[in-house]
């Protein structure tokens, strides 16, 4: 009811708060009673959310293997929610709690020194992440089923996004199990029609020996994990797995907005791409001397950079020059296209050193490009 989402409200933010001083058996307390109090109210977000919060009490109270249950649990929670919240402030407090979960999931198994289910948890939120884009920007591809069922589909989407919204702002407390039972059986009888409805609704990641044995000889790829408190960089190649702590996510976005405005300042970027290249490819420079191929996974705020202009040392050229680079939004994502890929025609459409705006030096100084190509250009 209303009173238990205000107590849920009440005791998380007592958590926290015990959290930031530092009285971790204080903020175990309310993180219990609020996981009590949201389960009871039957508010899946907010007990989602209490359960992170928990979890990472926990982790701070050096209890790791009780840090990943609950954030286990948390994640399970979510997952039966993922795309039944439309409204954009729920959106935003469901995608901040998926992210908490599974960053506290890869924290304790890194610490327990499981680093292949630690890439594999990465995976599975980046996974999970990549088909809420789709959705949102209805990218995915048209679902070939009836439309009655796909207008009821989503009526009744519309209609959990409506009680949980009502929950959360405390204006009602209208059971949702009902509808989820009912959604999971429209999205079975959906998939029969159309088995690919079904890659769009779930976490399609797969596990590191499958991974892994996509990868060919000479080919590594980094992947990158930006979180709250710790970040993580895991080197991948057929016959190893390194991974390296890295700063935290706030840290790292200013590491990358600094290069990104250094290379807009022509000639003044060689320390920035030193620093750069020193925090995300250094604990990788053995392992890659050898290699022929780099694939980089990056996130969030890593996206800006160019990673194959990244320097480890002043006196030596940039680390990948002479391999081929490539980015891709996932390691998944990289060992499905390698698998379609060794049955494809072998035709290949390439755009090298494209310009993207009217102030580029090509078009901006003197050059033997005639009026009708700047214009082209231009265009």
């Amino acid at each position: 009811d209303e009173f238990d989402n205000l107590k849920t409200t009440t005791f998380l933010l007592a958590a926290r708060i015990e959290l930031s001083i530092g009285d971790q058996r204080a903020a175990l307390e309310f993180a219990d009673t609020a996981v009590a109090v949201s389960s009871r109210a039957e508010n899946s977000l907010r007990h989602a959310e209490s359960l992170t919060v928990r979890a990472r009490t926990k982790f701070l109270a050096a209890d790791p293997r009780g840090a990943l249950s609950d954030a286990r649990a948390a994640i399970e929670k979510a997952e039966a929610m993922r795309g039944d919240i439309q409204q954009l402030e729920l959106r935003a407090s469901y995608q901040a709690t998926v992210q908490s979960a599974y960053e506290m999931v890869i924290d304790s198994r890194v610490l327990d020194g499981e680093i292949s289910s630690a890439l594999e948890a990465a995976e599975s939120y980046r996974a999970q992440t990549l088909i809420d884009v789709l959705e949102k920007g209805n990218s995915a591809p048209p679902v070939d089923a009836p439309q009655e069922l796909l207008n009821e589909r989503s009526d009744l989407r519309a209609e959990i996004n409506r009680r949980e919204q009502a929950r959360l702002r405390g204006r009602g407390n209208e059971p949702i199990a009902d509808l989820l039972a009912r959604l999971d059986a429209l999205d079975a009888e959906i998939a029969e029609f159309d088995p690919r409805f079904s890659a769009t609704q779930r976490d399609v990641s797969l596990s590191f020996a499958e991974l892994q044995a996509t990868l060919d000889p000479g080919t590594v790829v980094l992947q990158y994990f930006l979180g709250e408190r710790t970040s993580y960089a895991w080197l991948i190649s057929r016959d190893a797995l390194k991974i390296a702590e890295l700063p935290d996510k706030g840290s790292l976005r200013e590491l990358a907005l600094e290069l990104h405005s250094a290379l807009k300042r022509r000639g003044r970027s060689g320390e920035a791409l030193l620093t750069a290249g020193r925090v995300l490819l250094s604990p990788f420079a053995d392992e890659m001397k050898n290699s022929a191929r780099v694939s980089i996974v990056a996130d969030g705020a890593l996206h800006y950079l160019p990673f194959d202009a990244l320097l480890v040392a002043k006196d030596q050229p940039p680390l990948l020059l002479g391999k081929a680079v490539s980015y891709q939004p996932s390691l998944t994502a990289l060992s499905l296209s390698r698998a379609k890929n060794r049955e494809s025609n072998g035709a290949v459409f390439s755009v090298s050193d494209p310009v993207f705006g009217s102030s580029d030096v090509r078009l901006t100084e003197q050059s033997p490009t005639s009026g009708a190509d700047r214009d082209s250009l231009n265009r």
